[in-house]
Formats: structure tokens, C-alpha cells, sequence
């Protein structure tokens, strides 16, 4: 993260974390994140989206998922953390954030940009309960925010490509992912152990049969 001092000599002269061109040519490649936000309503998905302002150097007015450049001195859960923080007002913990993917491909890109794609699934009280604000964000970067059911994403334009993103990651993360949430219900956590307690009866059911062997 970077000091206050280091902030206010980025601020005033105007620095960016974008690749360097030269010539109409990248000669530099930059490191952005990305944080795919979830919460589950029953059989409904929702992900956090923020509508790009006109301050915005490209897809203006479009929507996307959370994203930016990572800074001096960040991970890259750091990096998602505050870039979730600055365009939404969503405070999470970093160490939740699971990277899902690690995109390089050159051609497959904005900018050329390597992606660190993190994801996380809040409880429907924390989404429901999250307070939106852009006072962090820079001016004009955030024209609006809100939860976006992933049966409507047609039904909006998105930035750098990210609708065919959305779904695939959601389904990486659920692979991945028995959600511990950072804040629980004593009934939530009772059915996580329920769940934890029949899946660790199953790994010693296989393992028996494969002793048996």
C-alpha cells in the first residue's frame, strides 16, 4: 500500500499504472486485478457490478465487475481489496479473496494487462446489508453500482469483455470453495459442520475401500 506521501507525489503528478506505449507500441505490460463479488438468493446468483463513469479511459458508461491496476508494494488480494473498497465501499479482508485465475495471454486482454481474477461469495446478509459509495473512487470513475442476478447479464453492455467472464468463474469458485464467510450465523455455521462432517465420512469410506484393495 502506498504512504500518504507517496500518494500525494502520485496525485500530483499525475502517475498511472497503465502499460507504457511508445510509438503506438507496449513495451511494458501492466498487472491489473479483478474481483468477482457473489452472494446466493436460493437458486439466484448475483455479482457485484459498478457502471464506469466519464472519467473512465475507456468503456465509458459500460458496466464491469471490479477492477484496476495493482499498486507499489500490494498483493494481489491487496490490490482487489482496495480496488473493491474505492469503486463499491465493500471492506473485506484480503486473505478471503481466492484467486480463481491468472490471465497473461496478450491477445486476450485489455491494454495487454495481466489479470489476477479473485472471487469471494458473501452472504445474502452482507450483500443485502452493503452500504454502495464511491468516496474513495476517483473522480467520475463510478457512475453507479449495484447486484446484477446472472440471468440479466444480456440485458447489460459490459467492459473488456468481462460478460463471458461472470458465469465461469462463479462455477471455479464453487469448485474451489467449501464459503466460510467471515461473518456467520450459528445456524450457517451448524450446516457447514453438518456438510464438513459428512464429506470427511466420505474420504474415510474411500480410503477403507482403497486399504481393502
Amino acid at each position: 500500500m502506498l504512504t500518504q506521501e507517496e500518494k500525494e507525489f502520485w496525485e500530483e503528478n499525475e502517475c498511472k499504472n497503465f502499460p507504457i506505449e511508445c510509438n503506438g507500441k507496449v513495451v511494458c505490460r501492466s498487472v491489473a486485478v479483478v474481483g468477482f463479488i457473489y452472494y446466493e438468493d436460493g437458486d439466484k446468483v448475483f455479482i457485484l457490478a459498478n457502471k464506469r463513469g466519464s472519467g473512465t479511459p475507456d468503456f465509458q458508461h459500460c458496466w464491469n465487475v471490479t477492477c484496476g491496476y495493482l499498486d507499489y508494494n500490494e498483493d494481489g488480494q491487496q490490490g482487489t481489496a482496495r480496488e473493491l473498497l474505492e469503486e463499491t465501499g465493500l471492506e473485506i479482508d484480503p486473505k478471503f479473496l481466492k484467486l480463481l485465475y491468472v490471465n497473461s495471454d496478450p491477445q486476450d486482454s485489455n491494454r495487454q494487462n495481466i489479470s489476477l481474477r479473485h472471487g469471494y461469495i458473501l452472504s445474502k446478509k452482507e450483500a443485502l446489508s452493503l452500504k454502495f459509495s464511491t468516496e474513495k473512487s476517483e473522480e467520475n470513475e463510478v457512475e453507479g453500482i449495484k447486484w446484477i442476478s446472472l440471468d440479466e447479464l444480456d440485458n447489460y453492455q459490459w467492459a473488456f469483455n468481462q460478460r463471458k467472464l461472470i458465469v465461469p468463474m462463479y462455477e471455479k469458485l464453487k469448485e474451489r470453495t467449501i464459503v466460510i464467510k467471515h461473518k456467520m450465523t450459528l445456524e450457517e455455521l451448524q450446516n457447514l459442520q453438518s456438510e464438513l462432517t459428512n464429506a470427511l465420512e466420505e474420504i474415510n469410506n474411500k480410503i477403507n475401500v482403497l486399504n481393502q484393495v
